[in-house]
């Protein structure tokens, strides 16, 4: 099982971690980067949003690597493409085919979503690359359980500990995570993760 790491108290305390870098998951790319500004309408991703950047600068400030994984640049285009479509044409439900309409069609659509697409780019090649590999086989489908976890999650946390232990660290508060039985550390703000972890006895020592 996991052994949590309370990521605002690694900040407030200025603590290192038990590891020489991380996994950064979808949900925080989104909530740090809030590429739609979400938090100037909700006041609780505004303070999480504040939380997420301060661990993340602090983190940055001891040179620990932050990687990231296909999976997760995936989904978070994903988000993107659809929260464009979204804000550009006020529609609830994205259309495929009418998004790719308006990126050929209309020129002000087509600019912004170009400027999408460098914020992206810079976001996973600057900030958290990709860590690619070649340890993925045939029964990453056959040991998917998708009545428990999202298939990102899935392909992230099997990514994540087919690597050295000192690269066994994610960074979500997605609290599925916490379910897996394998040696790594989740690192995180969500504090209905950190309590349980306290709980069980899986919090880390800080």
């Amino acid at each position: 099982m996991a052994i949590v790491i309370d990521a605002m108290s690694i900040v407030e305390n200025k603590k290192r971690l038990p590891c020489e870098a991380f996994f950064v998951d979808t949900n925080i790319l989104i909530d740090y980067k809030d590429p739609f500004s979400t938090s100037l309408e909700d006041r609780r991703i505004a303070l999480l949003n504040a939380e997420l950047s301060k661990v993340l600068h602090y983190l940055k400030s001891l040179s620990l690597v932050s990687h990231t994984t296909v999976s997760v640049a995936v989904e978070y285009y994903k988000h993107l493409q659809v929260g464009y479509y979204r804000t550009q044409t006020g529609s609830l439900k994205f259309e495929t085919n009418e998004f790719k309409k308006q990126r050929a069609n209309d020129i002000a659509f087509f600019t912004g979503w170009d400027l999408q697409i460098k914020t992206f780019k810079k976001l996973f090649i600057k900030n958290f690359p990709i860590h690619f590999d070649s340890t993925f086989t045939p029964d990453i489908l056959e040991t998917f359980e998708g009545s428990k976890v999202d298939f990102g999650d899935h392909l992230l946390y099997n990514y994540m500990i087919s690597c050295p232990e000192a690269l066994r660290c994610i960074f979500t508060n997605d609290s599925d995570f916490y379910s897996y039985e394998g040696e790594f550390y989740l690192l995180t703000t969500n504090k209905k993760i950190i309590s349980q972890a306290r709980a069980d006895k899986k919090l880390f020592p800080i």
